[in-house]
């Protein structure tokens, strides 16, 4: 059984969360070094690379798709996160207020809630 380091894996999901390590080690109430080194000593321990920094302006950082962590004899694994802000997308409807759509378009609301309506 491997135990890990709860303040690593905070470390670790802050970066993941804020997508720098700056904002992780603000939040933390740590300098920058104490995060970098949390997650270097959770990459040795793992045998994994957790966080990689891509290249080329604001591309920042992104979480290297299938790193498994094993815990308590569970495996677990993490899926590939960009860090970056998402893409918008727009859906336009052009009709006339219609009684039929009202629901279908409260669905499609509920079931996105990220979308913005205008």
């Amino acid at each position: 059984m491997m135990d890990l380091d709860l303040r690593q894996l905070r470390s670790f999901m802050d970066v993941a969360d804020l997508g720098s390590f700056s904002a992780a080690a603000d939040k933390a109430e740590l300098t920058q070094p104490a995060i970098s080194l949390h997650i270097r000593l959770l990459e040795k321990q793992l045998g994994v690379r957790a966080i990689k920094k891509l290249a080329g302006a604001g591309l920042g950082l992104a979480i290297v798709p299938r790193m498994a962590m094993e815990h308590e004899g569970a495996a677990s694994g993490l899926e590939w996160r960009s860090l970056e802000p998402p893409l918008e997308r727009r859906i336009a409807l052009a009709m006339r207020r219609d009684k039929h759509m009202t629901a279908p378009l409260r669905a499609l609301v509920a079931a996105l809630p990220d979308v913005r309506k205008r």
